[in-house]
């Protein structure tokens, strides 16, 4: 069983904009997720719901990514990361999420636009530098599989 926690921030759970949800943690592996109240104590509402009230939240579309990829529904990752990507370009995880699910079906060519995209936002931290070198090695697959 999956268990998303994400810890909002204010006094209304049902209208919290996505950008003040603090942080969130995925517990285990399936779509019983939950929203809960940080500072008053409110009453949980499943994940599903709380997207369903903020459609337009990249960060909540980029969660579901994240537990549809751990629970390896990678067309339904897909389909979160990209709408998260849609509603969010400028965030850099969002491509990373995006290269993790296209090399997980082996396609390299998808994965090193994503990587190239996240790289474009974010060259110069660790982890963009990681992402260059998994570019090139993901790259160097491309290159292996055309004969």
């Amino acid at each position: 069983m999956t268990t998303l926690i994400l810890f909002p921030l204010g006094a209304s759970l049902c209208r919290l904009p996505a950008h003040q949800i603090e942080r969130a943690t995925v517990l285990a592996a399936d779509r019983t997720v939950h929203v809960r109240g940080w500072e008053n104590g409110q009453n949980p509402i499943s994940f599903a719901a709380w997207l369903e009230l903020n459609p337009n939240s990249w960060f909540g579309q980029y969660e579901l990514g994240k537990l549809e990829l751990y629970r390896m529904h990678l067309d339904a990752a897909l389909d979160a990361a990209r709408k998260a990507a849609t509603l969010a370009p400028d965030q850099p995880k969002v491509y990373h999420l995006l290269s993790l699910i296209h090399l997980r079906q082996k396609n390299y060519q998808a994965a090193v636009a994503d990587l190239d995209a996240y790289i474009k936002l974010d060259p110069n931290s660790p982890d963009g530098q990681t992402a260059k070198q998994i570019r090139a090695d993901t790259e160097h697959k491309v290159d292996n599989s055309h004969p």
